[in-house]
């Protein structure tokens, strides 16, 4: 929410919608039903050791998957 209101402050749209279910088909689906241009989301620290490891993560799904641009913010 905080984010939303910096954002639109600087004449940026954003807008934020709680869905339930499987959560990255859903992030997938909202975005394509509503011509989202961007997805931003929180990711975690890649280990350089063991950097397949979060190759599971609903944050690389989304970002490998989704057919608009994806921001993985840390």
């Amino acid at each position: 929410r905080a984010f939303a209101k910096r954002a639109a402050k600087a004449r940026a749209a954003v807008a934020t919608k709680v869905v339930i279910g499987d959560r990255v088909e859903r992030i997938l689906q909202f975005a394509a039903a509503n011509d989202v241009g961007l997805i931003v989301l929180s990711s975690h620290k890649v280990d350089a050791r063991r950097p397949g490891k979060g190759l599971d993560t609903i944050s690389y799904k989304v970002a490998i998957l989704a057919a608009c641009p994806v921001m993985l913010v840390k």
